[in-house]
């Protein structure tokens, strides 16, 4: 019986399939990050105009950040399915503004469904959110819609809620590794000029590292989380129930509404 891979195997197999993608990868998770981090230099100005300016490309940011979700996905689907592929960043973000309002209504839909489990207790909370993981690939690459793209999601991570969260909490911990390296580069750039992490002598260099950090590790762990949902969509159980799950859903969108 085929079995998901432990965290480790997905992200050697992850890391290889990065190295080999990795300037188109970076460049579609690294625009949006870019144009915020522009936009939040122009709003630190004082002024109507690089204030507006600032605005404007955050506003843009956020809206790119939608986009680069369902971009990041095709663009790894493409590269699994055919290793000879060439990825176009345009392409890829056309893709991804294809998904930019069915994106967004899932993400607040999501939101909505999560503070209805908060309100329900905690509990019921952490649990909806391992069923529900993996929404955001059942509605890009699986094509369903709305409560099914939850649905779906609890489908393929029915019987392996432990195993799938701790294999995303694996990656959230080497994040979370790579988060603690830049914060001792930032010391150690502020020990040699002079100033504290917290000044703002600072906020250059912490900005840039935090660029450069979220546009590797971003798409590193797309490209995991793609072979986590392609791995358990292949070992699924067979004839999984779903009204049950279906009506928990309504009614922590009734209880929050």
């Amino acid at each position: 019986m085929k079995t998901t891979p432990g965290p480790i195997a997905l992200l050697v197999s992850s890391w290889s399939l990065f190295k080999a993608y990795w300037k188109p990868f970076v460049a579609i998770a690294g625009a949006a990050s870019l144009v915020l981090y522009v936009g939040q230099i122009f709003l630190s100005a004082q002024g109507l105009l690089p204030e507006t300016i600032g605005a404007i490309l955050t506003i843009a940011g956020g809206i790119l950040s939608i986009a680069l979700q369902p971009a990041l996905i095709t663009a790894v689907q493409k590269a699994c399915i055919d290793p000879t592929a060439r990825l176009s960043f345009v392409e890829q973000y056309k893709n991804g503004f294809r998904f930019f309002w069915p994106m967004l209504g899932l993400a607040i839909l999501h939101g909505i469904i999560i503070v209805g489990g908060v309100m329900a207790f905690l509990i019921p909370a952490i649990i909806v959110e391992g069923y529900t993981c993996m929404y955001v690939f059942t509605r890009v690459v699986d094509g369903s819609k709305g409560l099914a793209a939850f649905t779906e999601s609890y489908t393929i991570v029915k019987g392996r809620w432990w195993g799938t969260v701790g294999r995303m909490l694996f990656m959230a911990a080497i994040y979370g590794v790579f988060s603690i390296v830049v914060v001792g580069i930032l010391f150690l750039i502020g020990q040699a000029a002079g100033f504290s992490p917290n000044s703002p002598g600072a906020e250059p260099f912490s900005g840039i590292l935090n660029l450069v950090l979220n546009s590797f590790m971003m798409p590193l762990g797309f490209v995991y989380f793609y072979g986590l949902y392609a791995s358990l969509k292949a070992t699924r159980q067979q004839g999984v129930a779903t009204a049950g799950f279906r009506k928990w859903l309504i009614f922590f969108i009734v209880v929050t509404c």
